[in-house]
């Protein structure tokens, strides 16, 4: 529980009061906002450190339906698109360019190191179905089909 200790540090630090929110205390909430959650020390702690990194729970670190503009190259062309992401983790979302024409779902299949394995199947309009390998930082998503390298998608969260 090292990491947990570090964790309850830093809160208290900034102001979230946690010397009673560890585990094996009598912490219902009462020392701060919680999630809603009223299931003891536990369901508090977990509220308040949701609070403090901006999350609701869960791997998300972005809101359902966040969207990324930029360019997607396939076809031969380079199109405007926009990725509506409906999931974190897994990357799960929708690409679309209407200039393309082409909508596609995209679905993390795996993992590589730092990078994410996505696949891309067209839903509607003139589509390349492919597997893009994606690096996706806090305001950016470059990926690249490693067997095509015409094909990629460069996209920004604003």
């Amino acid at each position: 529980m090292v990491a947990g200790g570090a964790l309850v540090a830093a809160l208290t630090v900034t102001g979230a009061p946690m010397a009673s929110a560890q585990p094996g205390s009598a912490d219902t909430g009462s020392a701060g906002s919680s999630n809603g959650s009223s299931s003891g020390s536990f369901g508090s702690l977990f509220g308040r450190i949701a609070q403090f990194f901006g999350s609701s729970g869960g791997d998300e670190s972005e809101p359902t339906g966040t969207k990324w503009t930029g360019t997607w190259a396939f076809a031969g062309g380079l199109f405007p698109a926009t990725l509506t992401t409906t999931g974190e983790a897994p990357l799960v979302g929708t690409l679309s360019s209407p200039e393309a024409p082409c909508t596609a779902n995209w679905r993390e299949i795996g993992v590589d190191g730092a990078q994410r394995i996505v696949e891309v199947t067209g839903s509607t309009g003139v589509c390349v179905d492919t597997i893009l390998r994606v690096n996706k930082y806090d305001l950016s998503i470059d990926a690249h089909d490693p067997n095509d390298p015409a094909i990629s998608v460069v996209l920004r969260r604003f």
